[in-house]
């Protein structure tokens, strides 16, 4: 099973550059690359919203839902309104992107979530 681990940190600075945090070692599928292309999802914007996310570990899969009160009082207004209510799924087994999409209430779903497939 592989872990999902950010590299070094690229820059001290969050308020200089903060799309460009982390680079995490993870590979996007298929069909992430093509629901991301469609929701105008770039991979730094799924990068970030890894960073400052809330993890939900629920049904063998790994839940990055992004809320406003985890970014920096600093963060760029538009890049705000991008990453605000994005969802990322993760496996951890293949270390992949399953999808990412925005929900308005992504994390009240996904505490109501099983934790278990039935």
């Amino acid at each position: 099973m592989g872990t999902i681990k950010p590299t070094i940190m690229k820059y001290k600075n969050i308020d200089q550059i903060p799309e460009k945090v982390y680079n995490w070692d993870i590979n996007l599928s298929n069909h992430s690359r093509l629901r991301s292309q469609q929701r105008g999802i770039s991979l730094n914007l799924v990068n970030l919203a890894m960073d400052y996310s809330m993890v939900f570990f629920k049904q063998g899969l790994i839940f990055f839902a992004v809320i406003e009160k985890l970014f920096p009082e600093r963060m760029d207004h538009h890049l705000r309104e991008k990453l605000n209510n994005l969802v990322v799924v993760v496996s951890p087994e293949s270390n992949e992107i399953i999808t990412c999409y925005r929900s308005n209430n992504g994390i009240h779903h996904l505490k109501r979530k099983s934790k278990r497939l039935s």
